[in-house]
């Protein structure tokens, strides 16, 4: 597992992760999971589908029969999806996407980064980009970056590669200075 996941969803994304590694399948399951989350994410009816505690199992597994039978998905998807409709769990699918996203981003290498700014001028972000992006992955990595405003950093930026974390911001700095100044004053008064 290029990726540690916790939860049940967690639990879930890594299966479906080692049953594609092992049918050398990842490409295509990774693929068709991330249409399916894009599809659910905009579909009340689905939604309404995965939240209803009340279906009975039948017929949960009868409405994914209906809803992707016919929409030539590889077989290990199905089987997921079937799965999931067995077990009750697809309230889960959103978490369990993302994970399992997060899975096969690890498994190729890409990163998620997250830069956070209290300004982000292009100029800032191509400079945060080659110098301590770039420095943080280790060989063979590339970055997927996110970029995020946080006006109350004030200034300079927050780096998180991975779980990786650079606090450059001027926030920071501000609050190691007030520490400093509060320590040298109370040993004044001492």
């Amino acid at each position: 597992m290029p990726k540690l996941l916790s939860g049940v969803h967690g639990n879930y994304a890594a299966s479906l992760y080692v049953t594609a590694v092992r049918a050398e399948a990842t490409d295509q399951v990774d693929s068709e999971m991330r249409a399916i989350a894009a599809a659910v994410a905009q579909s009340p009816e689905f939604q309404a589908f995965a939240e209803d505690i009340f279906m009975k199992r039948e017929d949960r597994i009868e409405t994914v029969k209906k809803v992707f039978g016919d929409s030539n998905l590889h077989t290990i998807t199905m089987n997921f999806l079937t799965i999931l409709a067995e077990d009750g769990q697809f309230k889960l699918f959103p978490r369990i996407a993302k994970s399992f996203a997060e899975v096969m981003d690890a498994h190729r290498g890409r990163i998620r980064t997250l830069i956070t700014t209290a300004d982000p001028s292009s100029s800032d972000l191509d400079y945060i980009k080659k110098n301590v992006v770039d420095t943080m992955l280790e060989p063979g990595q590339t970055a997927i970056i996110e970029t995020k405003i946080n006006e109350d950093i004030i200034g300079g930026c927050i780096v998180e590669v991975g779980d990786k974390l650079v606090d450059m911001s001027i926030g920071k700095r501000i609050v190691q200075i007030e520490k400093v100044l509060l320590e040298s004053l109370s040993q004044m008064d001492a």
